[in-house]
């Protein structure tokens, strides 16, 4: 059987090195190479058939993965990219899935996690992590039209998840660099938007909606 010819794309050697023994640990995959950057990545890609990419978000250099992504895509039609990385942003989700992302999935994923994804996109599923996919689902809510009732905006969202984690408004004012008295504020917004009176109500009702 032919093996299936990947490339990792990461500039976190650790991570890197972590993806190639997951691969390694099959006989159908072939880790081709590994990029740390967008131009080592086109070099790889100009000089080899790749069949399939793992692609962090930040790496070295001025472009992204999603540079990465956008260019594997318009060149070689039958790449498949899952995406690795940190970034749970809404909007850098949804730009890696214009640009032909299949998949979506964070870092801190068991081993059994990536490799599963791996699989599956391969398999032609559409592998994302649980919160990831909740937040997809988020962001399609927030552009329905809701009777009035005004939606989240990306602060509220952070600051709500904090606080789902159990974190203190001292705690969530720190993380996110604002003051005690703006986190105190953002809640207010929260309780209004949300039509409730508690942290806890707020908490639940964002998650009936899949906000958080």
């Amino acid at each position: 059987m032919q093996k299936i010819n990947v490339i990792i794309v990461e500039d976190d050697r650790e991570q890197a090195e972590l993806l190639r023994v997951i691969l390694s640990t099959s006989d159908k995959y072939n880790v081709a190479g590994m990029a740390e950057s967008y131009e080592e990545c086109v070099e790889l890609l100009n000089n080899n058939k790749i069949d399939l990419m793992t692609v962090d978000i930040e790496l070295q250099g001025e472009k992204t993965g999603i540079d990465i992504i956008s260019y594997a895509t318009d060149k070689y039609k039958n790449i498949l990219t899952l995406v690795h990385t940190v970034n749970e942003d809404s909007e850098i989700l949804f730009d890696a899935l214009k640009a032909g992302a299949g998949g979506y999935i964070l870092k801190g994923s068991s081993l059994v996690e990536i490799f599963s994804s791996i699989e599956r996109l391969q398999a032609g599923d559409v592998p994302m992590t649980p919160k990831i996919a909740r937040r997809l689902i988020a962001s399609f809510k927030q552009n329905k039209d809701s009777g009035g009732q005004e939606l989240l905006s990306k602060r509220e969202m952070e600051i709500l998840d904090f606080a789902d984690r159990g974190f203190s408004y001292q705690q969530i004012a720190k993380h996110c660099g604002i003051s005690r008295h703006t986190v105190h504020t953002h809640f207010k917004h929260i309780y209004t938007k949300l039509q409730v009176n508690s942290k806890l109500s707020a908490i639940k009702k964002a998650k009936n909606m899949a906000i958080i």
